[in-house]
């Protein structure tokens, strides 16, 4: 279930990070003071395109300010590399335990 006062309280907790006020977060993101107080206090809820554009102003994925969890998104290239580091240690673990590689 959505709760709009946590999110709310993620949002103040990241703006606090960033050492912004209120009315400094309302002008990056594009909204005004008064809505940002509303997000804040979870009377209000924002729509998706001012939930995108706090996550980009906070530096934040729009998975932590609804849940409070990250997902991790990786770049074709970072996949790559981890499947890379992944496949060399299998192969390295296989080799310790007397499997052929």
């Amino acid at each position: 279930m959505f709760d709009a006062e946590a999110m709310g309280g993620r949002v103040r907790m990241l703006r606090n990070h960033h050492g912004w006020t209120q009315e400094e977060l309302a002008a990056k993101a594009g909204i005004s003071y008064s809505f940002l107080g509303h997000i804040e206090r979870g009377t209000r809820q924002a729509s998706l395109e001012t939930l995108v554009m706090l996550a980009k102003t906070l530096e934040a994925s729009c998975d932590f300010l609804l849940t409070g969890e990250d997902t991790v998104v990786l770049t074709p290239e970072q996949a790559h590399v981890l499947w890379d580091v992944a496949s060399s240690m299998r192969r390295g673990l296989g080799a310790q335990d007397g499997e052929e590689e």
